[in-house]
């Protein structure tokens, strides 16, 4: 039925790393301290974009608590912007 092998010691078997998951949407892990990202609201209201954008940052800190980000709404631009206010070692 299986077939009984000796040709591999377990620090040879290749290991895949993390688990793959689904891409990330908004870019968290790539900003620092004074950087930011604007999501354009796209003809949704600011509420509802900000509702996911914090949905998002609550996901993303929860494995990552030392980084934290403000959303500021700019309406000349008619964006949200998410700035990392700063990351902790």
């Amino acid at each position: 039925m299986f077939d009984i092998r000796d040709d591999m010691t377990p620090e040879e078997v290749p290991r895949s790393g993390r688990r793959p998951g689904p891409a990330r949407k908004y870019p968290f892990d790539k900003l620092t301290p004074g950087q930011h990202f604007a999501v354009p609201l796209a003809g949704d209201p600011e509420p509802r974009v900000r509702a996911r954008l914090e949905a998002a940052v609550y996901r993303y800190r929860r494995h990552h608590p030392e980084h934290k980000f403000r959303l500021i709404f700019d309406p000349q631009a008619d964006v949200l912007r998410v700035f990392c206010r700063e990351a902790e070692a």
